[in-house]
């Protein structure tokens, strides 16, 4: 079935808030320049679209991986620049992404304006999963009778962010279901939780698990040839 989904310009924007989780995620030279800025230019449409309707854009995106710690090689404000480049518009830039400097910017904000939070990854919060959605995720998996699962919760293979990951793969071997995991991050990660042995099936497909089971062609199993049937004589 086909569903489709409303797009920003059938929205009114006017004086709204706009929070824009946006893939700013771009290399940067030794002297922190944008190297390559394809990601930069591909939502500059979006933004400059919403920033034209009148709304407060208020920008979100991780870069590289500080691991949770504020680091300056790390810092999005290169980014700010080229966006104001291209949008030929001054963004502000804050110094954070929570708390309340970026409350104080926010309310200042004004019609059509371009607000830069700084890097997600500067708190840990954003490449793991806490308590309450640890909770809420395991009581979904609990109830479920077939668990698919493909990908991990944050960055696990950094200790310090692998725990909720490494939970969610418990919950999993321990529920009453038919259980499917896949994808290398994940075959990794139950592998690391000891739980591999209590699953249904493991796939060393990566991804393309997902695909299969969707019921989409795979090249390389449709060029197996199928088993001969074998006629009934009665």
């Amino acid at each position: 079935m086909l569903l489709r989904k409303r797009s920003i310009q059938e929205i009114p924007l006017r004086g709204k808030r706009v929070f824009m989780r946006v893939d700013f995620n771009v290399p940067l030279d030794a002297q922190g320049r944008v190297t390559d800025n394809t990601r930069i230019r591909a939502s500059v449409p979006t933004i400059r679209y919403a920033m034209d309707s009148g709304a407060k854009v208020i920008l979100a995106s991780h870069l590289g991986r500080p691991a949770g710690t504020p680091q300056p090689t790390y810092s999005l404000e290169p980014v700010s620049a080229q966006l104001a480049e291209l949008l030929g518009q001054d963004v502000m830039m804050a110094g954070d992404c929570v708390g309340p400097a970026v409350e104080s910017l926010v309310a200042r904000m004004q019609e059509g304006d371009a607000l830069l939070l700084e890097n997600l990854r500067f708190h840990a919060g954003e490449v793991d999963i806490g308590p309450q959605t640890l909770a809420t995720f395991t009581q979904a998996i609990s109830a479920a009778h077939t668990i698919v699962w493909n990908g991990p919760l944050g960055v696990c293979e950094i200790q310090a962010f692998a725990e909720g990951t490494r939970a969610i793969a418990r919950a999993v071997a321990s529920a009453q279901a038919t259980t499917i995991v896949g994808g290398g991050d994940t075959v990794a990660a139950v592998n690391q939780a000891g739980v591999a042995e209590r699953l249904t099936h493991i796939s060393t497909g990566g991804g393309a698990f997902l695909e299969l089971l969707a019921g989409r062609e795979l090249p390389g199993i449709t060029a197996l040839m199928d088993q001969p049937t074998t006629a009934s004589h009665g």
